[in-house]
């Protein structure tokens, strides 16, 4: 098979997506198919399976925190010349559009693409998405680009069934792939009692606050209980550093997952939305580490709640001091069968949770 992935943002970049995605292109071309890479991302190294597309130009006015639109909008213009250029010199049986952004998605509804089937793949709700809901404008435009696109889309890819109700209606075929952890970092063994205790390594926004589950650590006092954060607001916590915690800078994804060895009890801040899936719960079932849901409202359906049916040390509590001092205390009385539970179970099972296991669905599902 031939497949040309679309993909602002990609290796070197450190996000989620960008693994996501570059973890499929190395294994379409370790599987013997013909993949390319057109990307809106600066490469430090010459590759000839990536191509680099700069956009027009780069406007706060099309930055996600702006919410006034994406990124895509100006990456569309060159990106629709470069597609045509690929199309007319080599034939493609897939072009996957990979996003957010999104806008650039609309390329699909133009006449270049000819035999090749089109494939959208939402890591997130473009135009439904209450975490990033805007301005009414901004959002009926993103609606109406949103469905504009789809008329254009043989197969959808969401990561989430709750994904896939925020978004537009779409008749065609679609898939469920969630992001998953990289099997290929996993040490052939993992330390099973570390000292260290809790960690978190996502992020901090308005809905996932770290000073409530901060200050319950401080209450209880426990130097086994201590936390440490990892991620690009550390410097807002430093204030709050001790010997219960301590804030650190971001590290790439191969470091982090080294740092998770070494905690006991992880942590995911989440809004308490059902659409909300964060990847580190992947990260942190492949080092089989026992998993607190700090939310900030409480919920009893989504995707995490999904992802705790299937692995037996999933808790949850409420982003507040006193539901967190509970939880924790809870969590270490009881370590020593939690430990014993997760030791129990085989890599087979763990593997459900991969992202090979979503690489053979997106196989599976495009028929290659």
């Amino acid at each position: 098979m031939r497949i040309l992935i679309v993909a602002y943002y990609f290796s070197p970049f450190p996000g989620v997506g960008a693994k996501r995605v570059g973890y499929w292109h190395e294994k379409l071309l370790k599987d013997g198919h013909v993949c390319k890479v057109l990307t809106a991302t600066s490469q430090i190294e010459a590759n000839p399976g990536v191509a680099y597309v700069a956009p027009w130009f780069r406007s706060t006015l099309a930055s996600e925190e702006s919410k006034v639109g994406d990124k895509g909008i100006f990456w569309l213009p060159p990106l629709l010349w470069r597609i045509r250029e690929e199309l007319s010199s080599d034939h493609y049986d897939f072009v996957l559009f990979t996003g957010g952004p999104f806008f650039h998605f609309i390329a699909s509804i133009f006449p270049i693409f000819s035999a090749a089937n089109i494939v959208f793949d939402f890591r997130d709700p473009w135009s439904g998405n209450p975490l990033t809901k805007g301005r009414y404008l901004t959002n009926k435009i993103k609606q109406f680009a949103e469905r504009l696109a789809l008329k254009g889309a043989d197969v959808v890819i969401h990561t989430t069934v709750h994904c896939a109700r925020l978004s537009e209606k779409y008749k065609g075929r679609s898939l469920l792939i969630d992001n998953g952890f990289d099997e290929r970092l996993i040490p052939a063994a993992i330390e099973k009692f570390a000292p260290r205790g809790l960690i978190y390594t996502g992020k901090l926004t308005k809905q996932r606050k770290l000073e409530p589950l901060i200050e319950a650590v401080k209450k209880i006092g426990v130097l086994d209980l201590g936390i440490t954060y990892f991620g690009q607001d550390y410097r807002d916590l430093k204030l709050y550093e001790g010997p219960l915690f301590s804030a650190n800078a971001p590290k790439d994804y191969s470091e982090i997952c080294q740092e998770i060895e070494k905690s006991w009890l992880t942590i995911v801040l989440s809004s308490g939305e059902p659409l909300e899936s964060t990847t580190k719960i992947f990260d942190y079932i492949s080092r089989r580490r026992p998993v607190l849901v700090v939310e900030a409202k409480v919920s009893t359906e989504g995707a995490i709640r999904d992802v705790a049916k299937e692995y037996p040390a999933v808790f949850f509590c409420k982003n507040t001091p006193d539901s967190i001092i509970d939880a924790l205390n809870k969590l270490n009385r009881e370590r020593y069968r939690i430990e014993k539970t997760l030791g129990e179970l085989s890599d087979d099972y763990l593997m459900k949770f991969s992202r090979e296991h979503g690489y053979l669905a997106l196989k599976s599902g495009l028929g290659f």
